[in-house]
């Protein structure tokens, strides 16, 4: 049965924010397989890991695994023996153990693929090791998200009314930028994507998907094990049936977006613009931006930008230190500066370390190690 949309407010259709995007952000799943008959090669693996400890510093061991080309990381993640990483998965691995397998499915792939397409590489994967399932798998953790065209944030704390026992709010240059609703088993996140991008993540292959590099805030709801098991979510396919109901439950149930309008009850104020829009795209199952719009160039060269404008301000404070250091008066070029550099980095270079280390560089990017 359709849900009809809560429509407390008088607010116009064409006023409401405008989705940019929505889908699952992370998942995280517990795989039951039998490794006693597969094609790991647990003493291969304990030996590389070993090498990468030796060297002592964060580096990896590109292996050719089955069906994927994967990153062998020098530590494990308690209680799994062996992590690898590519652009799409985190996989953790155990031999004598169940689960045996712990996946988390990664933003990027999820964004650029889609959970359907990413199963079936995995699935792939699984049988090219002859991993075979003893069990069901179980989702321990789905994060779910919405990305809206937010240009002005009218909105404080107080606003919002939550269930949640403890929430908080953070500010960045004097503006809201960060709530938080929930800890542990369910948690609603609202915050500017934007700014968690630029100090944090570095996801800037998002401005791809958008279309846009500013005014996105995100509504973004990660619900644990537990809660996910309460309304009968336990298996990927559970998810795929459910999660709109479990997303309608949050949105309506869980924390939502007012506008106070004077009522003492604040779960009578009128829903707010950007709870509307999120309401109305649940219930209209909206998932648009997301598959086949990820540019890899574009995302490279984005960063390669930023790496420019970074240079370009140390190289300024190279040359005010260099007219320091030599006593020389005077405001030295561009070229001056590039000339006095390089004879700087003459006694680090290197031709067989600065091959190698572009060589790992160019690995490290397209296995999704930025």
């Amino acid at each position: 049965m359709k849900r009809q949309m809560l429509s407390q407010t008088n607010t116009p259709e064409s006023d409401l924010p405008r989705l940019l995007a929505s889908g699952f952000d992370s998942l995280y799943v517990s795989y039951f397989l039998d490794f006693a008959t597969s094609a790991v090669d647990f003493a291969q693996l304990a030996y590389e890991q070993q090498r990468l400890k030796d060297i002592q510093e964060n580096d990896f061991k590109v292996l050719n695994l089955g069906t994927e080309t994967l990153a062998l990381l020098p530590h494990g993640q308690h209680p799994y023996r062996f992590v690898f990483e590519c652009d799409a998965f985190r996989i953790a691995i155990a031999e004598r153990m169940q689960p045996s397998c712990y996946v988390q499915f990664l933003s990027k792939g999820l964004w650029r693929d889609g959970v359907h397409a990413l199963r079936t590489r995995l699935d792939a994967w699984f049988a090219s090791m002859n991993l075979k399932p003893v069990r069901r798998e179980i989702v321990s953790r789905a994060d779910y998200a919405f990305d809206y065209d937010v240009p002005e944030c009218d909105f404080r704390i107080g606003d919002f009314v939550s269930r949640a026992s403890k929430d908080a709010g953070f500010r960045g240059h004097g503006r809201p930028q960060t709530f938080v609703f929930g800890t542990g088993q369910t948690v609603a996140r609202i915050y500017d994507k934007v700014a968690e991008i630029e100090e944090q993540s570095r996801k800037y292959w998002f401005y791809d998907i958008w279309q846009q590099g500013t005014n996105v805030w995100r509504v973004e709801f990660q619900v644990r094990s537990k809660r996910l098991q309460e309304i009968g979510i336990r298996t990927l396919d559970d998810l795929d049936i459910l999660i709109r109901d479990l997303l309608h439950g949050l949105a309506t149930n869980h924390t939502t977006l007012r506008r106070p309008n004077g009522d003492t009850n604040r779960s009578r104020w009128p829903l707010h613009p950007l709870w509307l829009s999120l309401i109305r795209d649940i219930e209209a199952g909206s998932r648009t931006g997301t598959i086949g719009v990820l540019s890899e160039k574009n995302s490279a060269e984005y960063r390669r930008e930023k790496i420019v404008r970074s240079q370009y301000g140390n190289l300024a404070a190279f040359a005010a230190l260099e007219a320091v250091v030599s006593g020389r008066p005077g405001v030295r070029s561009l070229e001056e500066t590039l000339y006095d550099f390089r004879k700087s980095l003459a006694f680090l270079h290197s031709v067989p370390l600065w091959e190698d280390a572009i060589e790992r560089k160019i690995q490290a990017y397209r296995l999704g190690k930025w």
